[in-house]
């Protein structure tokens, strides 16, 4: 009975951080900004679906999310090296004229290469497995082979 007293205090916990934390702490994405622009002017928004730069301009470029609308940014651009397709880090400031003024801006150089990079281990890792287990067509499992 004392197990199941604690179980609920602690569910309740959970429970009571979680609305309080969806009240007052609200992780802002930019379609929810977008979806109501008067209630959402000057709101930080740091949840972006895979942003990558579509254009470049002087004084900004233009977001582009993965299936999601896209929006016009403000910022330095100078000695960034920003350019078309890099995906980008950002921190901004919703404005309900429909624009985005950057706080904070990174280029995530080699994004790409950093994910091929990190299969290099599990490619090495497989013949390890191969030569330690045998697949057992008839059980469907791993065993471990007669030599190891």
């Amino acid at each position: 009975m004392k197990r199941l007293l604690q179980i609920g205090i602690l569910l309740a916990c959970l429970a009571f951080l979680s609305w309080f934390g969806h009240r007052h702490l609200p992780w802002l994405d930019l379609n929810t900004c977008m979806a109501d622009p008067e209630r959402y002017d000057g709101a930080l928004v740091e949840d972006f679906r895979e942003p990558l730069i579509a254009a470049v301009y002087q004084d900004g470029f233009l977001l582009q999310q993965k299936n999601g609308p896209s929006i016009r940014v403000q910022a330095d651009t100078a000695g960034l090296g920003l350019r078309k397709g890099a995906y980008v880090g950002l921190r901004a400031r919703y404005h309900r004229e429909g624009y985005l003024e950057a706080l904070s801006l990174n280029v995530a150089e080699g994004r790409r290469r950093k994910i091929y990079l990190s299969l290099i281990p599990l490619l090495l890792l497989l013949p390890l497995l191969a030569w330690r287990f045998r697949w057992n067509v008839r059980g469907w499992y791993l065993e471990p082979r007669d030599n190891a």
